[in-house]
């Protein structure tokens, strides 16, 4: 069952949860020109979540994600160092294999780019050469360009429908 909370509405409620169900609490009305030609939002708390999203794109598993990502996301020049790095010293991927983690439970696209930003963080955090100087990690950007189109494709879909 997907939910669609439309800005155009007129009305508003919350809903406080008792032990006995939900008790509609208050009710406060907004005039209909406020929203006027504005676009739909989509709740955060009812969307599909990044890996479901990304797995159905890429028609992988869910247990693939992970791997599928890395590839997806690295830089082109990185596809063909990191395997040779990845014997080298296992654990040089693992901010970016944490990253992929985080991304794949953003419910939105703020959320994955609240995940981009502790990427980014972490990044400056701890500077090595490999890893700044010659990009072998994962492409923040093109994660974040993924989630992007992804979230807008399910949020078309989603009101389409």
């Amino acid at each position: 069952m997907v939910f669609v909370t439309l800005m155009a509405m007129t009305t508003t409620s919350s809903i406080k949860m008792k032990p006995d169900g939900l008790e509609r609490q208050s009710e406060r009305s907004f005039p209909a020109t406020a929203f006027k030609g504005m676009m739909p939002y989509y709740s955060s708390v009812v969307g599909a979540r990044f890996r479901s999203l990304f797995c159905e794109r890429s028609r992988c598993a869910p247990g693939d994600y992970e791997e599928r990502a890395f590839t997806e996301f690295l830089y082109p020049h990185a596809r063909l160092l990191a395997p040779v790095v990845r014997k080298l010293r296992p654990d040089f991927f693992d901010e970016d294999f944490q990253f992929i983690r985080g991304l794949a439970s953003a419910k939105n696209g703020r959320e994955a780019n609240k995940e981009a930003i502790n990427f980014q963080y972490a990044e400056r955090a701890r500077p090595s050469f490999l890893r700044s100087r010659l990009k072998i990690r994962v492409s923040g950007r093109k994660a974040i360009r993924s989630a992007r189109d992804l979230f807008s494709d399910e949020s078309s879909r989603n009101f389409s429908a």
